[in-house]
């Protein structure tokens, strides 16, 4: 983390962190279609189903099936997190020092 040489007034540190209000509540709803998402797509198969396919229950791990839309889209939100996530930590960081960069 970079060390801050010159204190920002308080004034513009505030003003630099309000900036921010829009990018968290974006990322938070994000993550929560995200979590939708993912509940809806991944769920566990039934030991019938798992013998119907052929797939073996070894009782440690978690068998599911997703087609390529659902992988796509589970990837794309999880991607669109990540980068939601990495821009508001810069703009956080600059914030600090006063300075309102995008979030």
């Amino acid at each position: 983390m970079e060390t801050h040489n010159t204190r920002a007034s308080d004034e513009a540190i505030v003003a630099a962190m309000r900036m921010l209000e829009g990018p968290i509540h974006s990322l938070l709803m994000m993550s929560e279609i995200m979590g939708d998402a993912f509940d809806h797509d991944v769920q566990e198969l039934d030991i019938d189903t798992l013998e119907k396919r052929g797939i073996p229950r070894d009782g440690k791990s978690m068998k599911i099936i997703l087609t390529r839309g659902q992988i796509d889209r589970l990837s794309f939100l999880w991607n669109d997190v990540i980068h939601r996530a990495a821009k508001l930590q810069k703009a956080y960081l600059a914030a600090l020092d006063g300075k309102e960069i995008a979030a």
